[in-house]
């Protein structure tokens, strides 16, 4: 192990649970310790808690203190304002807040409360536009959860916007000869997530329209 490593585990033993104990995503990456299954997330950031979660492979979600902190207590400062310039370091910063957004909504979900998680989205989407922070892959999940919420007209110009995007970059890598291999499969993805969000929904002529689209560039690529 690191000194890293044992300096968390240092602070584990000796802080005895009188005091919260949070990581974020880059810090729960960066140790060589499996503590994963005792991590409760709460927003943007994961608890440390005494406890165990049975299902290893997922993150325990307390979806009310969630819930709480991004609807009612984050600050999003000027991510809804087109005047003001973000560095690709910074909007990649908010690609995980968009994340965060769709954990929560999905989370509400199972639980059988669609009402909050269709706030969810949609102040996601209010929060974060795409005339100041583009459209990602995160966005596309909100395609289907906006189908799930009845919000077919929302996710349909979501839908559009995206996949229009996707194929005119896909075009431009393959009549340019560009070996990206990172934008092709990004957008390659978002066209297939997009069709088959429509078609988990039986919309079966989108979900036709954006799979030609797919198969097209998909094809090529092959």
């Amino acid at each position: 192990m690191e000194k890293k490593d044992l300096a968390i585990l240092d602070l584990i033993v000796h802080n005895n649970w009188e005091r919260p104990i949070y990581f974020n995503n880059t810090s729960l990456a960066g140790i060589n310790l499996n503590i994963r299954q005792h991590m409760v997330q709460e927003g943007m950031a994961f608890r440390l808690l005494p406890l165990e979660n049975p299902d290893a492979s997922e993150l325990l979600i307390d979806t009310e203190m969630m819930y709480d902190n991004m609807m009612n207590n984050f600050f999003w400062r000027e991510l809804d304002n087109p005047e003001v310039y973000y560095s690709e370091d910074y909007r990649n910063f908010v690609l995980n807040h968009r994340a965060a957004f769709n954990t929560l909504a999905e989370a509400l979900v199972a639980e059988g409360k669609m009402d909050k998680a269709k706030e969810v989205v949609l102040r996601c989407l209010e929060t974060i536009p795409d005339e100041v922070i583009r459209l990602d892959h995160f966005s596309v999940q909100q395609i289907g959860l906006l189908l799930a919420f009845d919000e077919e007209e929302k996710a349909i110009e979501m839908a559009d916007l995206m996949a229009t995007r996707a194929d005119e970059m896909l075009t431009y890598l393959f009549e340019n000869n560009l070996a990206d291999q990172y934008e092709l499969q990004k957008n390659l993805i978002q066209l297939s997530e997009i069709a088959r969000a429509f078609k988990a929904t039986n919309n079966n002529d989108l979900a036709a329209k954006y799979e030609q689209m797919f198969r097209k560039h998909y094809d090529i690529a092959g």
